[in-house]
Parts: structure tokens; C-alpha cells; sequence
């Protein structure tokens, strides 16, 4: 029995396993997928602006990415993302203002990204929404507009995640 106790005339057992049997078991043992490092959004700057009582938080993306935002308290705003690079550019838009005073970013592992933008006080997301890019903007903006939240305004989750069209 040459090779391992199999007989010459008969086929190797893994031979024998039906394609979508032998598709399913590499399947099984392969690694969670992680996205190639070419695929990962860069996130190249947070800037902020302020209207008319309103606090707008843009985060300027490479490419298109969904995200979600989240108002808490006493924490102030939490926004998650896929797992992104965080390349940011210092600037006077980049400094928080209105109703943000700070912010920090991050990764949460298992392909995660964050930013935590601490608020002066208790605010609810007006809306969230994604921007592709202009002509005189060559990045996606994923846009939050937050306000004030009344006294007696429980913080919830905006409703729904924004996605890419």
C-alpha cells in the first residue's frame, strides 16, 4: 500500500469529496476576512462649523464608507465606522467649536473604527448624511448636524445609519 495506507487503484478520500463539500470545509477553516490594506478608508480630516445654533461635524473620507452616529450622555457624540486610517490634517476647521469641545478617534478592533466628540451639553443629532465629492472637494464627507437638546429631551440613536446610495 504505497503512501500512507492507501491502495494504488483507489483515489485519495479528499478526491472523492464533492466540490461544494471541499468549498464549504475551506471556508470553514479560513481566517475572518479582514479588508486588504489597499481597501481601507483614510480618513484625512474632522472639521466643524456652526449655523445657526447648530454644531456640523464632517469627517472628510477617501472613499465611500457607511456610518453611524450615536448622542449619549454624558459623553456627547459617538460616531462608528468600519476600520479606517486615521491620517488627519491640522487645521483652523479642524479645532472643535460650537457645541464640541473635544474629540478622540480610534480603532475598536474587529475591523472597527470610532471618534468620540465630547459635547458642552446634552445634544440630540439633527441629521446625518453622506456627501460625495465636488469638484472643489475631492473627498467624501460623512456629515452629523447636532443642536442643543431640551430639558426634558431623552438622547437617543439618530434614527438609522447612514449608508452609501
Amino acid at each position: 500500500m504505497p503512501g500512507g495506507g492507501e491502495r494504488a487503484d483507489q483515489q485519495p478520500r479528499w478526491r472523492s469529496l464533492s466540490p461544494l463539500a471541499l468549498l464549504c470545509f475551506v471556508l470553514a477553516v479560513q481566517p475572518t476576512a479582514r479588508p486588504r490594506a489597499d481597501t481601507i478608508a483614510e480618513v484625512r480630516s474632522i472639521r466643524f462649523g456652526v449655523d445657526a445654533g447648530r454644531t456640523r461635524i464632517v469627517i472628510d473620507v477617501d472613499q465611500k464608507i457607511a456610518f453611524s452616529a450615536v448622542a449619549s450622555l454624558p459623553v456627547g457624540l459617538v460616531v462608528d465606522l468600519p476600520e479606517v486610517r486615521w491620517r488627519l490634517r491640522d487645521g483652523p476647521q479642524s479645532r472643535p467649536h460650537g457645541l464640541a469641545r473635544s474629540y478622540l478617534y480610534g480603532s475598536g478592533g474587529l475591523g472597527r473604527g470610532w471618534l468620540l466628540v465630547k459635547m458642552s451639553k446634552p445634544v440630540h443629532i439633527v441629521r446625518q448624511l453622506i456627501l460625495g465629492p465636488a469638484k472643489d472637494w475631492p473627498l467624501y464627507r460623512l456629515v452629523i448636524d447636532v443642536e442643543k437638546a431640551a430639558p426634558a429631551t431623552v438622547v437617543t440613536p439618530a434614527t438609522g445609519a447612514a449608508t452609501p446610495p
